[in-house]
């Protein structure tokens, strides 16, 4: 029997006159300033490249704070359609490879930030290392990648992780600091990502801190995603 798996992906935006499961709001404007302007100090001035951009939430983002150097690169050929209004912002979106992409407009083209958001968990450790490795040469001098993977060493981010067949590479904060290290670069910065209403975010920190005071062993970093920055080393 011959198995096949699902591209939840592109299933989930096949339609892509539905805008309700990518439509920009203002918990997803909060979430983005937090991570990318903020952690990743960002500004509207900057080249950005998103790596893996999906059906473009983080496009939309993009365009809500004013970005205008902005590609997008994608392989899924089905998610053009939901793209169109960023492309007719000015966006390029390009339907290939990202490794393609970047073998093309080497020499031609760097960006300040480069996003990988929720993508190198699909990807094997020697994929992984070598998009990273490609990435220095469409990095801009003082730009940085910022990256969003699964935390497996927290029991939240356990079923990010395992909750598909196609993630494929674990990761925590001590593999994203190895994977740097592999990959040339230097982990700028790196802490969990915080989501939710400032309530919700107090209750989850007095859990983390009783828990760590329970348990003889307890994860460097409780929240189920990390975020970091990765920088050409000085």
């Amino acid at each position: 029997m011959a198995f096949r798996f699902v591209d939840h992906k592109a299933q989930a935006y096949k339609d892509f006159r539905d805008r309700s499961a990518i439509t920009l709001g203002t918990k997803h404007i909060r979430q983005f300033d937090r991570v990318f302007l903020a952690f990743a100090s960002a500004e509207p001035t900057m080249s950005v490249l998103d790596v893996g951009c999906g059906a473009g939430l983080f496009l939309q983002y993009l365009k809500h704070r004013g970005f205008r150097d902005v590609i997008a690169v994608d392989y899924d050929e089905n998610l053009r359609a939901a793209l169109a209004d960023i492309e007719q912002a000015g966006f390029a979106v390009e339907s290939m490879e990202a490794e393609a992409f970047i073998d093309r407009v080497k020499g031609q083209r760097r960006f300040d930030r480069i996003v990988l958001f929720d993508i190198l968990e699909h990807m094997k450790l020697d994929q992984c290392v070598s998009l990273l490795g490609k990435l220095h040469g469409v990095l801009n001098s003082g730009g940085k990648i910022l990256i969003r993977v699964p935390n497996v060493t927290s029991p939240w981010g356990l079923r990010m992780q395992f909750d598909t067949f196609d993630h494929v590479t674990l990761f925590s904060p001590g593999r994203v600091r190895e994977l740097a290290t592999l990959s040339g670069y230097a982990v700028t910065a790196l802490k969990g990502e915080i989501s939710g209403k400032r309530r919700k975010i107090i209750f989850q920190r007095c859990l983390h801190w009783m828990l760590a005071r329970l348990l003889p062993y307890h994860p460097e970093i409780w929240e189920p995603l990390v975020i970091c920055t990765f920088e050409e080393p000085a």
